[in-house]
């Protein structure tokens, strides 16, 4: 909750006004429990980078003792990371034009990386040309 400079100054009350009306309306605790569940959505949020990097670095279906199938483990946290988005109550419009939108951009960047990788590739392939 964010509290004004003079909620902070009024050294009389132990709670100050407004968070003592947040209390009484539950909206405190409300808002105490969507930034709890954020800070879990962040770390969920690392670990699917990190099953991620795994998939990448290991390979796709690489089973690890004690750990598992890389693929499997990435799905299974992106789905944590999905139940905890669910809680933070998000604008649905907005998350289906993401989802929407997100692809097309990917393969427009996909398509000039493979441009670039291309050429740099027939660079590397041209005869060494001596400078005199």
């Amino acid at each position: 909750m964010i509290m004004c400079q003079a909620d902070v100054e009024d050294k009389g009350n132990a709670v100050s006004q407004p968070e003592e009306v947040a209390l009484q309306t539950g909206a405190g605790k409300d808002a105490k429990r969507r930034e709890f569940v954020a800070v879990v959505f962040m770390e969920e949020s690392a670990e699917v980078i990190t099953a991620t990097s795994k998939c990448l670095r290991f390979g796709w279906d690489r089973n690890w003792p004690g750990y598992g199938v890389n693929i499997k483990k990435l799905s299974y946290e992106f789905g944590e990371m999905l139940a905890l988005a669910d809680e933070l109550d998000l604008d649905p419009v907005e998350v289906d034009r993401g989802r929407l939108e997100k692809m097309p951009r990917v393969m427009r960047w996909f398509e000039e990386a493979q441009r670039a990788d291309t050429a740099s590739q027939a660079a590397l392939r041209q005869p060494d040309t001596k400078i005199t």
